[in-house]
């Protein structure tokens, strides 16, 4: 299976836990963040069901938090791949770069999430608020099902 954006493998899925979700981040780090990224703390919470998103960043605490959703469908890896991601660049903004922004989402963000698409080709989703990012949810579920509906 490919991924729908940028047309590669797709690695194969693997349970979503603490162990696998830190690997990720300290693999992620190193690829796409120089190693610039402080050491994180990762929560799993039902975020979808109140929040609509796949995630959330922390970062007023000493150590930054990433809160995961256990209710989204992380099936194929670049689901996850892409939360990580994205929760990994609110805590460059805000850890490495010292900086506030004003919306979650907002240019700095974007200048972010387009550089290592275009660097690494990684397909980041472009969200801007919550109703984008409950789309993407949606998304995500909806390519979900049909990739589980492909190995039938």
């Amino acid at each position: 299976m490919k991924h729908p954006i940028t047309k590669f493998p797709v690695e194969p899925y693997e349970a979503i836990t603490e162990e696998f979700v830190q690997r990720k981040y300290y693999e992620y780090n190193q690829l796409y963040f120089a190693g610039e990224l402080p050491p994180c703390k990762f929560r799993f919470n039902a975020m979808s069901l109140y929040y609509g998103c796949l995630g959330q960043y922390y970062g007023y605490k000493d150590i930054p938090e990433i809160w995961i959703d256990i209710m989204t469908t992380y099936e194929p890896d670049w689901v996850i791949r892409e939360a990580i991601i994205h929760e990994m660049i609110h805590c460059y903004i805000d850890k490495v770069m010292n900086v506030k922004e004003k919306t979650p989402h907002g240019p700095l963000f974007s200048k972010i999430r387009k550089h290592l698409n275009k660097k690494y080709n990684l397909g980041l989703c472009n969200c801007q608020g919550r109703y984008d990012y409950n789309d993407e949810v949606f998304a995500y579920n909806i390519y979900a099902v049909e990739y589980s509906s492909e190995k039938d």
